[in-house]
């Protein structure tokens, strides 16, 4: 595959492009689903009996550009069934019909949705509290650096993932 190289600032920009216009394309024949996304995170949001069709067109226009739609990675929620102990039948029928998506496990309390919790309150309260550990799990560590100069390093390091696309697109003189 020829392209931007791995860590190109370019890269994710140039991914989003030809996969946000495929999507687009795609989705336009589910006007009943609707698709946010966020990169590669794709998620499909709409009625049971709807989700289903569109994931397999998703599917299979995204490998027409080599790239491989993952159900074993997503979940179901259906927020109408997060006080049933099963899931509707209608889901069973459809893992049926789309065998492709049988792994595809049913989230009975909830889902994370591009970075964010959807759900019951206990759902949503457990990951806001997990993702609240693991800040306070990291601003102790910070604690035992004593270097000023080291310390603001570190946050900075932290707040910025892709270190060196951000070093890329600064001035060489800094």
């Amino acid at each position: 595959v020829e392209g931007s190289h791995q860590g190109c600032v370019l890269g994710g920009k140039l991914f989003n492009i030809g996969n946000f216009s495929v999507v687009g394309v795609t989705m336009e024949d589910h006007a009943e689903v609707y698709c946010p996304m966020f990169s590669d995170n794709i998620a499909l949001v709409g009625r049971l009996s709807k989700i289903f069709a569109a994931a397999q067109d998703l599917k299979e226009s995204l490998a027409e550009i080599g790239l491989i739609l993952q159900p074993a990675e997503s979940g179901i929620y259906i927020p109408s069934y997060n006080h049933h102990d099963e899931p509707p039948q209608l889901l069973d029928a459809l893992k049926v019909k789309y065998p492709e998506f049988k792994d595809t496990p049913w989230l009975k309390e909830g889902i994370t949705m591009l970075g964010c919790p959807v759900g019951t309150d206990a759902y949503i309260h457990d990951m806001l509290t997990r993702v609240c550990d693991k800040i306070a799990e990291r601003a102790e560590q910070y604690q035992e650096v004593d270097d000023g100069l080291i310390h603001l390093q570190l946050q900075k390091f932290s707040t910025n993932a892709m270190l060196q696309n951000f070093l890329r697109t600064t001035k060489p003189a800094l």
